[in-house]
């Protein structure tokens, strides 16, 4: 074994091993806590510094507080002990019987304790306070740096690496904006701003192209809500930047909450008045549509004030070798009830679009659309539901955690985008009618029930007066149970091909289908 090694294994050595050298003497030079160990072999002066004069030494103690739950009466108490405690002669005592070293620098200029104590030793002490705050397991952090110090001392570790590992067990990271921090942000960053740029400019062809057929399916007002909604996401891809506070963490969740509702509830609505029936909810909305939306903006309003209530809290990740960063956590039952209710209602939402959509897939006049919102619907559905896990699950690398949660909201913009806007924006430049679109396709040849409810073929029109008329006839039918009658409804509204005039969703709607001079579609009615 070389000199060298000797060195290393001494210097290496425990607690118990110093304590051994202090007992034993066998020691030049010992760095330890000031105990009450006494060895004559040995003087205690303060650590040596590189420099004359500038010195440290680290010092540790306990903290002591009051519970704010207790009554008043008890705190008072525990006040009284404290001071006790913490009074000049109990502090004296312990000192002289060498039992603590206490905080009180006036103790130590007092002449009776230092008869006793070395108080030019104390005084002489440059202190050097534990960094306690900077984890909440402070002998972790300890034992964390002391292993990255020996991988330099003893295992030629780079230097560069060390330091940042021994930055990084205490540092919180985030993701910046400046390609000199982080070239994955920088891109990200950038891409989120072209696509607010891109929001801009749709909304004004949008605007200025409201009359064209390809934006017959909503008016001018809802095209610009889910533009609007777009935008929302957008931000909340432009929060993910920066360190993670409270504050932020409620913002993300007002962008994700408001950006579906700006996306899908106008489509919600156009859903239901197109539905091929009437009934009286269809005529309240007409003539409510704004109520409409503020009972669903009221609702997100709602559900994010209650989060303030019992706030999110930011849960640091501390990982070993890795970098550390923080992430939003809703800890409060609450808030977690607040949360589920806010998902259960976005379900239903889903749900029902999903549904009507099924209902109107043969629409003729709105076919184009159906389509168009069937692919984005299903998927944003996916989409959602990976945002959802990715933000519930422990991923313990920032830059793919990053990654992921920004991947995710860019493929929303962009195949929510190219398939509602893209295409219809493309279609205007090259000046083709929105009929070029139509589905020519057989769906099916004919459909013969159990009971002969339904029978057409081909693709003529189904004829709505002979279908209700056995529709009728079945529900008179005992045979025919409750489940069956809503079944056969259900396939019977699936097939329709027009919307009735009477459940028509505006009467501006079906000028624009009648009108040639605003409008090439013509609209068909029996």
């Amino acid at each position: 074994m070389t000199i060298i090694s000797i060195l290393d294994e001494i210097f290496k050595n425990n607690s118990i091993g110093t304590l051994k050298r202090i007992i034993d003497g066998n020691a030049l030079f010992l760095k330890f806590w000031n105990i009450n160990i006494e060895n004559k072999v040995y003087k205690v002066i303060p650590l040596l510094g590189n420099k004359e004069g500038i010195s440290g030494s680290s010092i540790g103690g306990a903290c002591v507080g009051i519970n704010n739950s207790i009554s008043e009466d008890k705190k008072m108490e525990a006040a009284e002990v404290i001071k006790y405690m913490t009074s000049m002669e109990i502090q004296k005592e312990l000192v002289m019987n060498q039992l603590i070293t206490s905080a009180i620098p006036s103790v130590y200029q007092d002449e009776e304790v230092c008869r006793v104590v070395d108080c030019k030793l104390i005084n002489n002490i440059q202190a050097i306070s534990r960094p306690n705050s900077l984890l909440t397991d402070y002998d972790e952090y300890s034992n964390k740096f002391r292993k990255y110090i020996s991988q330099y001392l003893y295992e030629d570790r780079d230097i560069t690496d060390v330091l940042n590992d021994i930055s990084n067990i205490s540092e919180m990271h985030y993701i910046s904006s400046k390609p000199s921090r982080s070239i994955l942000g920088f891109i990200v960053y950038a891409i989120g701003v072209v696509l607010l740029f891109v929001l801009a400019y749709t909304s004004i062809f949008v605007y200025l192209h409201q009359n064209n057929s390809h934006f017959d399916y909503m008016n001018v007002m809802s095209w610009l809500c889910t533009i609007l909604g777009f935008t929302f996401h957008v931000f909340l891809l432009l929060s993910k930047f920066g360190i993670v506070t409270v504050f932020k963490c409620h913002l993300q969740k007002i962008f994700l909450s408001f950006g579906f509702t700006l996306c899908f509830v106008p489509v919600l609505y156009y859903l239901i008045l197109n539905f091929p029936d009437t009934f009286k909810f269809k005529a309240w909305l007409q003539k409510n549509k704004f109520i409409y939306y503020i009972l669903f903006f009221g609702f997100d309003m709602l559900i994010n004030g209650l989060t303030f209530i019992t706030p999110y809290t930011v849960e640091n990740k501390y990982l070993d070798g890795g970098k550390n960063y923080g992430t939003c956590v809703q800890e409060h039952t609450f808030g977690k009830i607040i949360s589920i209710i806010s998902l259960s209602e976005k379900v239903v939402i889903i749900l029902t679009m999903a549904f009507l959509l099924f209902e109107e897939w043969n629409i003729k006049d709105t076919e184009t659309d159906v389509r168009f919102i069937t692919s984005t619907l299903t998927l944003d559905s996916i989409l959602y539901f990976l945002y959802i896990i990715i933000n519930s699950i422990n991923i313990n690398e920032l830059n793919a955690y990053f990654l992921i949660n920004s991947m995710i909201l860019i493929m929303f913009f962009i195949t929510n985008f190219v398939i509602i806007y893209g295409v219809r924006i493309i279609m205007i430049f090259m000046r083709k009618d929105k009929s070029v679109f139509k589905n020519d396709n057989h769906v099916i040849n004919s459909i013969i029930s159990s009971t002969n409810i339904i029978d057409f073929y081909g693709e003529g029109d189904l004829d709505e007066e002979y279908a209700n008329n056995i529709l009728y006839r079945n529900r008179n039918n005992s045979e025919i149970n409750f489940l069956k009658r809503w079944k056969l409804k259900i396939i019977y509204y699936h097939y329709c091909k027009r919307i009735p005039l009477t459940s028509s969703i505006s009467q501006d709607y079906f000028t624009n289908q009648i009108n040639p001079e605003r409008n090439n579609n013509t609209f068909q009615s029996n």
